[in-house]
């Protein structure tokens, strides 16, 4: 099964990258949102999504979302200043 952060190809188009998004839908049916590497020139490719049967796993190794120091919040710091009022 595939979890977020696999890496994945599609065989027939040759499409590659990382899982970011998994959709279940009511009929039982998985689709799998794969988001690939930046371009050589360094831009944003747009995202593909497959039916996740059609996929081949090339790093099951799932990513884990590390979580900040700092998770935000209220703190209690006199210097802080809400610029919205």
């Amino acid at each position: 099964m595939i979890k977020l952060g696999n890496v994945v190809q599609d065989p027939i188009t040759g499409f590659e990258g990382t899982v970011t998004g998994i959709y279940h839908y009511l009929e039982g049916c998985r689709r799998v949102q794969v988001t690939p590497k930046l371009d050589k020139d360094g831009k944003w490719r747009e995202a593909q999504t497959f039916d996740e049967p059609t996929l081949d796993t090339i790093n099951d190794e799932a990513y884990v979302r590390k979580e900040p120091d700092d998770p935000g919040g209220p703190k209690d710091n006199p210097q802080r200043i809400d610029p919205v009022r």
